[in-house]
C-alpha cells in the first residue's frame, strides 16, 4: 500500500463550487471563499487520521475509539459512495487539522 496521500474527491470540484449557493452560515466573515490567512480547505485524505482528524469529529459528536485501520476503511466506503464530500480547514503552520464541514448531494 502507497504512502502517498489520497483525497476524498478531486480539489477541482471545490474550485467549480458556487458557494453562494449553499446555505451554511459563517461567523465573522469567514467562509470557503474568504478563510483567514494562513488557512486553506481542502478535501479529506486518506492520511488524515494522522492530522487529528477522530479528534476534531469529538467536539462534535461521540466518536469513540477509532483505530487508523477502522478510519481508512470508513474513508474508503465513502470514496466508493460518494453522497457525502467531507472538507477540512488545515493550518499551514501545524500539522493539526482545524475544521470540518460536510457538503451533501452535492450532484
Amino acid at each position: 500500500m502507497s504512502n502517498e496521500a489520497v483525497p476524498l474527491f478531486d480539489k477541482k470540484i471545490l474550485e467549480n463550487l458556487d458557494w453562494s449557493k449553499r446555505r451554511a452560515q459563517y461567523r465573522d466573515d469567514i467562509s470557503p471563499t474568504n478563510l483567514p490567512a494562513g488557512y486553506t480547505m481542502r478535501p479529506l485524505q486518506s492520511d488524515d487520521y494522522s492530522r487529528g482528524y477522530c479528534d476534531l469529529l469529538s467536539n462534535l459528536t461521540k466518536v469513540g475509539n477509532i483505530s487508523q485501520d477502522l478510519y481508512l476503511d470508513q474513508f474508503n466506503k465513502v470514496i466508493h459512495n460518494m453522497q457525502r464530500y467531507v472538507l477540512v480547514m488545515v493550518y499551514l503552520y501545524v500539522t493539526r487539522l482545524c475544521h470540518h464541514h460536510s457538503l451533501f448531494g452535492y450532484n
